[in-house]
C-alpha cells in the first residue's frame, strides 16, 4: 500500500501538469482563428491594394494573406500571385490598385465581403519560395522548341541582355529570326508553346501602332532611360502569354495572328499551335511590310526574367545549351519517325 500511494501522487501530478498545456493549446487555436479575420479597404466592388514596393522595373510587389503578388505599373489586366499570372479586370487609381473582389477572394483565399474577410488554414503555400539560379534552370530544363525544326539563336543582338536604346538598355528575350535559327520563316510559320500550360493572354482584338506614334514612344523611352512597362507592352505587338507550372510564364510577341480556337483559360500542349510569326509592334509592322518577321519570347520565372537570377551571360549560355539539346532531341525523333514510316 505504501508503494501504491507515491505512484498515485506522481500520476496525479502528471495529469495536473498536462492539463494546463492542453488548455493553452485550445486557447492558441482560438487566437489563431481570431487572427484570421482581415479588414481590407473596399471600393467600387473591389479591394484596394497599396503599400507595395517598386523593384525598379515598375513591378510592384506586395503580400496579402501570406501570398506574394506583383502588378505592373499602369497595366490593369494581369496580376501575378504565388507563382502564377492571372487575367483580371483591375484598375489603377492614385497609385493604388483596385482588384475586383471576386478575383481577390479567389486568388488570395479569402471569404467574406465588402472589406471584411476571413482566411483559411490552407493559405500561404508559396510556389516560389527560395527560388535561385539552380532552381530556375531546373524548371526550364525540358522545353519544346517553339518553331518546328529550328535552333535557338546564337546572335549576340538577339539574346537577353543585348543593347537597346529602350527597354532600359536591355533586350529581355530571345528573338527567333530566319537564318539565325536555321530555317526560313513566313507569316504562316506556326508557334508552339515552350511548355504546356494555361493561356493568360491572347490578343484577338489587336490594333497595330501607327508608325509616327511608335516613333514617339521609342523616343520617349530612349530619353527616359527607363522604358515603362506600358510602353514595353505596346512595343511587343500582338501577344500570347502561356502560364506553366513551377512559376514559368512565356510571352510570345510580335505575332501576326493567333489561333482563333483558343481563349483565355484554355490549356495548351506543346503540340498545339498558339499563333503565327509576324512583326507586329515593330516599325515594319507599323508600315505594313513583311520585313523583320520573327518571334520574340520573354521567359519569366516567378514574375521575373529568368536571367535576373544570375549573371545574364551565364544564364543565357545555360539556357541556350538546354535549347540546343531539346532541338537535337526533337529533330532526332522526327528523323526516326520519318524513317520508320518509310519502311
Amino acid at each position: 500500500m505504501k508503494r501504491f500511494i507515491p505512484a498515485v501522487i506522481i500520476l496525479y501530478a502528471l495529469v495536473y501538469m498536462i492539463y494546463p498545456i492542453q488548455n493553452y493549446t485550445h486557447q492558441s487555436v482560438k487566437k489563431k482563428d481570431v487572427s484570421n479575420k482581415m479588414e481590407i479597404t473596399y471600393k467600387e466592388n473591389s479591394i484596394v491594394l497599396s503599400g507595395f514596393k517598386d523593384d525598379g522595373n515598375e513591378r510592384y510587389w506586395g503580400n496579402l494573406n501570406n501570398y506574394t503578388y506583383m502588378i505592373y505599373k499602369d497595366i490593369d489586366k494581369y496580376i501575378y500571385v504565388n507563382g502564377q499570372f492571372y487575367a483580371i479586370k483591375g484598375k489603377w487609381e492614385n497609385n493604388k490598385f483596385l482588384l475586383p473582389e471576386a478575383d481577390a477572394k479567389r486568388l488570395f483565399n479569402l471569404s467574406g465581403s465588402k472589406g471584411s474577410y476571413t482566411t483559411t488554414k490552407t493559405s500561404g503555400i508559396q510556389v516560389c519560395q527560395n527560388i535561385d539560379k539552380e532552381k530556375v534552370l531546373t524548371v526550364l530544363s525540358s522545353p519544346h522548341i517553339p518553331i518546328d525544326h529550328a535552333f535557338v539563336t546564337k546572335e549576340p543582338g538577339q539574346v537577353p541582355g543585348a543593347a537597346r536604346d529602350y527597354r532600359n538598355g536591355k533586350h529581355e528575350g530571345f528573338d527567333w529570326y530566319a537564318g539565325a535559327i536555321g530555317i526560313e520563316i513566313t507569316r504562316q510559320t506556326l508557334i508552339h508553346p515552350l511548355f504546356e500550360g494555361r493561356i493568360v493572354r491572347i490578343d484577338k482584338d489587336f490594333t497595330e501602332l501607327e508608325f509616327n506614334h511608335r516613333e514617339v514612344l521609342l523616343k520617349e523611352a530612349a530619353d527616359s532611360k527607363n522604358t515603362s512597362q506600358k510602353t514595353l507592352d505596346k512595343l511587343r505587338g500582338r501577344q500570347v502569354w502561356v502560364q506553366s507550372k513551377n512559376g514559368i510564364l512565356v510571352h510570345y510577341a510580335h505575332t501576326s495572328s493567333i489561333n482563333p480556337d483558343l481563349k483565355v483559360g484554355d490549356y495548351v500542349e506543346t503540340t498545339d499551335w498558339i499563333a503565327k510569326v509576324g512583326n507586329s509592334g515593330t516599325s515594319n509592322g507599323a508600315l505594313g511590310t513583311d520585313e523583320d518577321l520573327h518571334l520574340h519570347s520573354d521567359i519569366l520565372v516567378c514574375g521575373k526574367n529568368f536571367w535576373e537570377y544570375g549573371d545574364i551571360s551565364d544564364m543565357n549560355n545555360s539556357l541556350i545549351d538546354i535549347f540546343d539539346k531539346a532541338a537535337k532531341a526533337e529533330q532526332a525523333a522526327t528523323t526516326n519517325k520519318n524513317g520508320s514510316s518509310l519502311q
